[in-house]
């Protein structure tokens, strides 16, 4: 029983790993409407990530269907949160928004004990059904006659596949500050 108590206290004592801005502000405010804005940031990005419904983590569609996706989003034959100007991010902002989500986990000290990265996934804040995926950027380049696409994924790895190939979409609105 003790030791329960102790290990209660001793996560109680760590501090909130929401995403904050320098302020100590939270750096993400829901709107209420199935948006979330990055104060940060400027940019509106859907509450959920995993609007067209994905049952496996690393089920996607394919980058021409994920325009599509959003495409109608705007024309409201989706889900759009009464927004008709969604687009998929560039490949800078998916990186920005989701480095939101990882800290130092403060063990470097202890890496004798092998305990794996020096850093870990902090709380999701205001959003929901965030899987360990990849998501499409709309960040692309032509080479040897096919499209290729810079994805992101959820551990901060950024990749470049074919267009044909498959990942997840997270929509964005808006234009980030500089």
């Amino acid at each position: 029983m003790l030791s329960v108590t102790l290990v209660i206290m001793a996560l109680g004592c760590f501090p909130t790993l929401e995403p904050r801005l320098p302020s100590g502000k939270p750096r993400f405010t829901d709107l209420r409407d199935g948006t979330v804005r990055d104060e940060q940031s400027g940019l509106v990005w859907s509450r959920d990530a995993n609007l067209p419904g994905f049952a496996e983590p690393w089920d996607g569609m394919g980058w021409e269907a994920a325009f599509a996706f959003v495409s109608d989003m705007n024309a409201g034959t989706r889900p759009n949160m009464g927004q008709n100007d969604w687009r998929i991010p560039t490949d800078r902002e998916l990186r920005h928004f989701l480095a939101a989500f990882w800290r130092p986990s403060g063990l470097r000290d202890l890496s004798f004990l092998d305990l794996g990265p020096t850093r870990r996934r902090t709380t999701q804040g205001p959003f929901v059904n965030i899987p360990e995926s990849a998501f499409w950027s709309s960040t692309s380049e032509r080479s040897d006659s096919q499209q290729r696409v810079v994805v992101v994924d959820t551990g901060l790895a950024t990749f470049v596949l074919p267009a044909t190939g498959s990942a997840r979409l997270w929509p964005v609105r808006g234009v980030a500050r500089p």
